[in-house]
């Protein structure tokens, strides 16, 4: 009843977030002008002041969104934490809430099972739960005698197991403490640490990194966080770290508590860091060095910086039908890149109405519509207007893109022709 009540108000939006409402692609008027078109902002009173910790689309639903937050700010009490899961059928108010004793961190919906969802904790616990229950119905929960951590899971994944795990689906964590973890999705749920980072010593490849003068050179801890976990999109055993120093880690699951290379990203935190959907050599990471910057596997050096403020970039997103489209937050703004016209500045930029700072940043499956989050507990659906229509080959227009703009740079450009097929 709710739902048909909702459609009274939301109709119109509804059908162009399902595609129902397509503009004429021999319109007279039509436009390339990359804006944003606010459709709907999900917002409701159990979260309002809460910050946005992670958002997920459900990978069988294309209208069904997760979203997980943290601690109220003016709370006294900053163990509670809160999950909603919205639909489009909705916007007003959640279909599920469910509420937790820590606060949330990061969640991910499973590909095999998707009426699954494992769920990082800042107190270290992970849990799965299942969102099909109305109430809280735990699936899998970690102890603290099969799972040492115990501090924040800043990621979440659900991996494709391989033939030592019966090619089932098996979570992936990485923590405050540097740490990565396989939690094994048995009854006894126990994780494994694969991976263990250290502080960086000495001049790594890559961006060079400020020197700070301090009295005392101290650290608090030895490891630094690991704040980035991203899985190899061809190769199956590799994977990268992104730390809170700007480091990425080539890790492999076969050799275990060492990583296999390292470079320097970023003169910050990484806050994001994406492969190419059409190219998977290619890879973007943003930080709080202000920049957010493309590389290629192989190379250590940046081949585009794309930078507008003086402020650090908190999510960075390719778009999934435009290979030569990125998307990326600083402070309250959103900015729309297209490398294939420019890479100096953006091609649209727009302000979130609230004024609230974006964390986060993500695009439908379709790429369609452009999501954000803020840290007043604000999460806005935009439509994507005014985009051009993808080229047949989207993986030659990108790699055209990046030689064009490393025309100013032929030793770099040569690097890259060398590693080579399809640079």
């Amino acid at each position: 009843m709710e739902r048909l009540i909702a459609n009274n108000v939301f109709l119109a939006v509804q059908k162009r977030f399902t595609g129902v409402t397509v503009r004429d692609p021999y319109a007279l008027d039509l436009c390339f002008d990359y804006r944003l078109d606010l459709l709907w902002t999900h917002m409701y009173d159990e979260v309002r002041d809460r910050p946005v910790a992670s958002f997920r689309w459900s990978p069988a639903n294309a209208s069904v969104l997760a979203v997980g937050y943290g601690a109220r700010t003016d709370s006294a009490d900053k163990r509670n934490g809160l999950l909603l899961i919205w639909c489009a059928k909705n916007p007003s108010h959640p279909a599920r809430q469910y509420t937790f004793d820590s606060s949330v961190s990061d969640i991910n919906w499973s590909i095999s099972r998707p009426n699954l969802l494992a769920i990082g904790f800042y107190n270290g616990n992970v849990k799965i739960i299942d969102v099909s229950a109305k109430n809280v119905n735990v699936i899998r929960q970690s102890y603290r005698e099969t799972s040492p951590a115990c501090s924040p899971h800043w990621q979440v994944q659900w991996w494709s197991g391989d033939e030592q795990f019966d090619y089932q689906e098996q979570i992936y964590t990485s923590d405050q403490d540097g740490r990565v973890y396989c939690y094994r999705f048995g009854e006894d749920f126990l994780a494994t640490e694969i991976m263990r980072l250290y502080r960086v010593e000495g001049k790594l490849m890559g961006v060079s990194r400020s020197h700070y003068c301090v009295a005392y050179d101290v650290p608090i801890s030895r490891q630094p966080g690991a704040l980035v976990l991203r899985r190899h999109p061809s190769i199956s055993n590799i994977y990268l770290v992104g730390s809170d120093e700007g480091c990425i880690y080539r890790c492999s699951t076969t050799y275990l508590r060492q990583h296999i290379d390292s470079f320097q990203a970023h003169d910050g935190p990484v806050y994001s860091l994406e492969f190419s959907p059409f190219c998977q050599k290619l890879f973007l990471t943003c930080g709080a060095d202000w920049c957010t910057r493309i590389w290629a596997e192989g190379l250590a050096e940046p081949l585009i910086i794309l930078s507008t403020t003086m402020a650090c970039v908190r999510s960075a997103q390719w778009s999934p039908t435009c290979s030569t489209v990125i998307a990326n937050v600083v402070n309250d703004q959103i900015c729309i890149w297209d490398i294939r016209k420019k890479t100096y500045s953006p091609v649209f930029v727009t302000t979130c109405s609230s004024g609230a700072r974006l964390v986060a940043a993500d695009f439908t499956a379709n790429g369609n519509q452009l999501v954000v989050a803020d840290v007043k507990g604000a999460v806005y659906v935009y439509n994507m207007e005014g985009m051009p229509f993808p080229p047949y080959d989207q993986n030659k227009v990108l790699i055209e893109s990046i030689h064009k703009a490393l025309l100013t740079k032929p030793e770099l450009l040569r690097k890259l022709k060398k590693l080579g097929p399809p640079f």
